[in-house]
């Protein structure tokens, strides 16, 4: 996982962001196969970037135009930063 997926979650314990990642695993592997699932709908926008780091590139963006309005809602600024500066999600979450 790239370095600034990992610092989102440097709060947790190395064993839950293991389990994170396999169980976002899981769920890119389902999007892939069968679409969208409605459990996405509660997760955070943490949660959800690293599922979408799990996807192909261009499966990611509705994942990543989510957790941008999820981040906005949560007031998460370290996602706001990290989808500006590496996804550079504003503009194109506005569409």
């Amino acid at each position: 996982m790239p370095p600034e997926i990992d610092a989102l979650f440097d709060d947790e314990t190395p064993a839950a962001y293991a389990v994170y990642k396999y169980c976002c695993s899981c769920v890119a592997h389902r999007i892939l196969k069968i679409g969208w699932e409605p459990q996405l709908n509660y997760y955070t926008a943490r949660r959800l970037i690293l599922t979408g780091m799990f996807l192909p590139v261009h499966a990611r963006l509705p994942l990543i135009k989510e957790a941008y309005s999820k981040a906005l809602r949560e007031n998460d600024t370290r996602v706001l930063k990290l989808l500006n500066e590496q996804f550079e999600v504003k503009e194109k979450a506005a569409v």
